[in-house]
């Protein structure tokens, strides 16, 4: 069998240099010493490495020499009419394959939490659940034996998704504080996309007004002062919009924080960031209150979009695709200009990490390690035929099935699917018209590829390698690129004990908050910059102190996680 797993010489010294992870250390307890979920003899003992499944087969296919079904739970976006899970072609190819199959219960995203409260407090739990689990989540289930350890069971059951976590030292944010693996993740990046946030300028206004490429805060200023005062689309109107966004979504940072070496993330003021080995919070990074200043600066000169910290998703790409806005971050710029004419998207570039006189080197804040999904639950009898399936996703035969059917394989959609060029080096899809676009397709008949962890590790496969994208995703992945050179993980997603988490439920929301609160107040003038003091006392007054203390605590144990 063809396997996914293919690296380049270069990629395999800079895993080295960075260091490895060894995906089954940390001393993980067997599933079926996990076993037993709130003492319900409802609960079955699954089976451990040691003792697959009478009908189990450890190697080759099938998984299971007899059929066999399990349940599974999916949580999925709302947008995806699913009418039969077990129907779409990832499930029918791999159920012939395996021999496995699954009793699906679909779950819109806004269905699940209460579902999700409900099936842990009565103890009646699939085999497995895939994706809509939290760190806390995590914690509590597993803290209560509801879901179970995997780690010792990985390398045996689930060699290349092993083989993909000692890819990536980062992996190591999903060891719990008692040094166990739960779930599978999903990695992204590879053909399809790059991580991080993705921060955009108007080539064409920088054309109309022969300015260069800005790359520098004082250089970026500069041009959104330009953007401001010279008519950069050259309509006669004063109507241009240098630096848009919103708080909530689609923020600034990357223009504004990243100069001063903070990271940026989505428009959070929960972000963490690690200075000198310490997690420190971001109102307390050093170059916090510079970020204030210069934020000030943008709104009260009106370089900053004056309803930034009011307006919603709709509103900002209304002025998108009016063609108003000089920067911004957004998904793409063919989905802020909502169009795919190439005449218009284009006149957007990526815009590289800027430097400044207090920080000088260049940095982009993304991840390619995902999260967490499938989870084996103590109900699962049998985790070894669980991991045996989802590790295929790992492979490259998964990933073709996870790029759906050749036009005319599927008896139940011949008119749909892949289509070759003549030499079979590239394809496209046929899809029906009432899709828009190729993912709401994907989801709805293939596979749910947007659910964790069927998102796989396709994108560095063969099969990912050989779709001919669209015109606007060529143009967005090598825009994408540039910043890869420039990638940095940031500060890692944390697990925190029982007692820590308690600790922090009585200090993070309301502390937070204030921070959003006041940094909204001091941009927009209605707070003086001297108010970063009275601010600094006032998150201490809250417990920032202790929440620092907490926060370094998990920090230390995921540090050990990567030894």
């Amino acid at each position: 069998m063809k396997r996914i797993f293919r690296l380049s010489a270069i990629l395999a010294s800079l895993c080295m240099a960075a260091g490895t992870l060894t995906a089954c250390s940390g001393g993980t307890a067997s599933p079926a010493q996990a076993s037993s979920a709130g003492g319900s003899s409802a609960a079955a003992s699954p089976a451990s490495a040691e003792a697959p499944a009478f009908n189990f087969n450890e190697t080759g296919f099938p998984i299971v020499n007899e059929p066999v079904t399990q349940s599974m739970i999916v949580p999925i976006n709302p947008s995806y009419n699913i009418e039969d899970m077990s129907k779409m072609w990832f499930f029918e190819k791999m159920q012939e394959k395996t021999n496995v199959s699954f009793d699906f219960e679909v779950l819109t995203t806004d269905q699940w939490e209460e579902r999700k409260n409900l099936m842990f407090a009565s103890n009646e739990l699939p085999d497995i659940i895939t994706g809509g689990l939290s760190n806390n989540d995590i914690i509590t289930y597993s803290q209560a034996k509801q879901i179970v350890p995997i780690g010792d069971l990985i390398e045996k059951y689930a060699p290349d998704y092993a083989a993909v976590l000692k890819l990536y030292p980062d992996t190591a944010k999903f060891y719990t504080p008692d040094g166990k693996l739960y779930g599978m993740a999903n990695f992204v990046g590879g053909y399809a996309e790059m991580p991080g946030s993705r921060a955009f300028i108007n080539v064409q206004w920088l054309k109309n007004l022969g300015l260069s490429h800005p790359t520098t805060w004082d250089e970026f200023y500069d041009v959104m002062v330009a953007f401001r005062d010279k008519d950069p689309d050259g309509n006669g109107q004063n109507d241009t919009i240098p630096l848009c966004g919103y708080s909530t979504g689609y923020a600034v940072d990357p223009f504004v924080a990243g100069p001063l070496g903070i990271s940026f993330g989505w428009a959070k003021k929960d972000n963490w960031q690690i200075i000198d080995g310490k997690m420190v919070y971001v109102a307390e990074h050093p170059q916090y209150k510079q970020y204030l200043i210069n934020m000030n600066r943008l709104y009260t000169e009106k370089l900053l979009d004056q309803e930034y910290y009011t307006q919603n998703d709709a509103q900002y790409t209304a002025k998108g695709s009016n063609m108003l806005v000089g920067a911004c971050t957004c998904a793409a710029p063919f989905v802020l200009t909502s169009t795919t004419d190439p005449a218009v998207y284009e006149q957007y570039d990526i815009i590289g990490p800027l430097t400044s006189d207090v920080f000088s080197e260049k940095k982009w804040y993304g991840s390619n390690v995902g999260s967490q999904g499938m989870f084996i639950t103590s109900a699962n009898k049998n985790p070894e035929i669980s991991l045996r399936y989802f590790n295929e996703i790992y492979t490259e035969d998964g990933a073709w099935f996870l790029v759906g059917p050749e036009k005319g394989e599927w008896d139940e959609h011949p008119e749909y699917g892949r289509v070759w060029n003549e030499d079979k080096s590239k394809y496209t899809y046929d899809l029906p018209e009432e899709f828009n676009g190729l993912f709401p397709w994907m989801n709805t008949f293939v596979a749910p590829i947007n659910t964790v962890p069927f998102h796989g590790y396709r994108h560095f496969s063969e099969a990912m390698g050989a779709e001919a994208m669209f015109p606007e995703d060529v143009v967005l992945l090598a825009q994408l690129q540039k910043n890869m050179p420039y990638m940095d993980p940031g500060s890692p997603t944390l697990f925190f004990t029982p007692e820590e988490l308690e600790e922090i439920k009585l200090i993070e929301a309301s502390l937070y908050t204030y921070c959003e609160q006041m940094e909204a107040k001091i941009v927009m003038g209605e707070e003086s910059i001297d108010a970063y003091d009275t601010m600094l006392a006032e998150l201490k007054n809250q417990g920032l102190e202790k929440l620092t203390e907490v926060y370094n605590t998990a920090y230390d144990r995921y540090k050990s996680n990567l030894k």
